[in-house]
């Protein structure tokens, strides 16, 4: 499971208004991977990822093993 952090496509579209990349036509969550959060984008401009880094969730890990980063 690679979806750590789960996003609305109304909240993505929201964050990628910000930039000149038309509007989303596909939005569809990555699940591979072990680290962070993927979703791939088919948008006006053309096929994108968005890659959250899901750093909280790696110092929760790391306090509950007592590990230090």
């Amino acid at each position: 499971m690679a979806v750590f952090t789960p996003v609305s496509r109304d909240a993505a579209a929201g964050f990628l208004d910000a930039y000149d990349l038309g509007r989303i036509h596909s939005f569809k969550a990555i699940p591979e991977g072990m680290e962070n959060t993927n979703y791939r984008l088919e948008m006006g401009a053309g096929h994108f990822i968005l890659t959250l880094f899901d750093m909280i969730r790696r110092l929760w890990w790391c306090r509950k093993t007592r590990w230090s980063i």
